[in-house]
């Protein structure tokens, strides 16, 4: 997954919660700027504070790469 894709992933998750980037920032000890760079894919970031993001916002990390291929529909 490149990060622009991820960072609209997060946008989305933070706007379904209602939180401003300011909200989200603060959840995960960072800064807006930080949460901004993230959401527009300009900044990479390591999996504590994915992690982080994604406890603040309610959801789990999965990467569908690693999930099994369902071939009961082929």
């Amino acid at each position: 997954m490149d990060l622009r894709m991820l960072g609209q992933q997060i946008k989305q998750a933070r706007k379904e919660e209602g939180l401003t980037q300011e909200e989200l920032a603060k959840k995960v000890s960072t800064t807006k700027s930080v949460i901004s760079e993230i959401e527009r894919g300009k900044r990479n970031i390591g999996f504590d504070t994915l992690s982080k993001i994604a406890e603040a916002l309610k959801r789990t990390i999965a990467e569908p790469l690693l999930l099994k291929k369902d071939n009961s529909s082929q």
